[in-house]
């Protein structure tokens, strides 16, 4: 929060006194502002349409709208507003379901200064930017990666990992439809890859996986599946050992990719 800013700062709150005390702290708490004020959930509610508000105040106890219920209809009504919970009641569990509820932060009446609600404010508005980044860098992978699964599977491409130990496997959804599953329909091992490897080409299979987990160079092996117990399919396999330092585990990581295309 830029201290030379001035804010637009909405009150809603239908207490007389409260309202002139709080009128009074905001002006001791540092924060250059334009105070905004309604006595209900509906008036508040029409001033933030009709106006560029930064932050609320909101008492959960008005005229129109009572507890929880008041600050989950704003939130709805109002999704691009930080909002900090007034309360009467001191209780830290209602102050954190506040919280996960959507509010920025919480004060119990009468337990506050100036200091502290100025602190509070720049609090919350800090808090809310720092979300609505990480909101956007949350979007902003998901589309990358949904675009990263679709390339795969235009390319017929897919990641898998195994545990070395237990000979687990997790398979990317390319992998699984690759061999015939439904995305995340099984939990695959090597036993079950090596069980689509094709008769003939099966030792080699198996002689790649031994090896490759013998040394950390990265191997590479064209081989033959049957899906459906008729289809064959050509494939390229790549693999190299990992070794994962935050738990100790050695894993076997990899790609394979469906070449059949380029066979026929």
């Amino acid at each position: 929060m830029n201290p030379g800013v001035k804010i637009n700062i909405l009150l809603i709150e239908d207490n007389p006194g409260d309202v002139g005390l709080l009128m009074i702290q905001l002006k001791e708490s540092s924060v250059r502002h334009e105070l905004f004020q309604a006595t209900s959930f509906f008036d508040g509610s029409n001033i933030c349409k009709n106006n560029k508000i930064d932050l609320v105040l909101l008492d959960l106890s008005l005229p129109d709208s009572t507890g929880f219920k008041t600050l989950s209809s704003f939130l709805e009504k109002n999704p691009g507003i930080p909002v900090i919970v007034l309360t009467g009641i001191n209780n830290e569990i209602v102050g954190n379901q506040a919280i996960k509820a959507g509010a920025q932060d919480f004060l119990v009446k009468g337990q506050f200064d100036g200091k502290l609600l100025g602190r509070s404010i720049r609090y919350s508005l800090q808090r809310y930017k720092t979300q609505l980044k990480l909101e956007e860098t949350a979007r902003v992978l998901s589309q990358a990666e949904k675009r990263y699964v679709e390339a795969q599977e235009m390319a017929r491409f897919g990641n898998w990992s195994m545990d070395i130990v237990s000979n687990k496997m997790e398979w990317t959804n390319e992998v699984f439809r690759m061999f015939g599953f439904h995305p995340n329909s099984i939990e695959p091992t090597l036993s079950d890859y090596l069980s689509y490897v094709h008769m003939e080409d099966k030792p080699r299979v198996e002689a790649f996986f031994e090896k490759t987990t013998q040394d950390a160079e990265q191997h590479d092996l064209e081989h033959r599946i049957v899906v459906d117990g008729r289809n064959i399919r050509h494939v390229v396999i790549r693999a190299k050992v990992n070794y994962e330092d935050a738990d100790g585990k050695i894993l076997l990581v990899g790609a394979i990719q469906d070449i059949t295309d380029r066979k026929l």
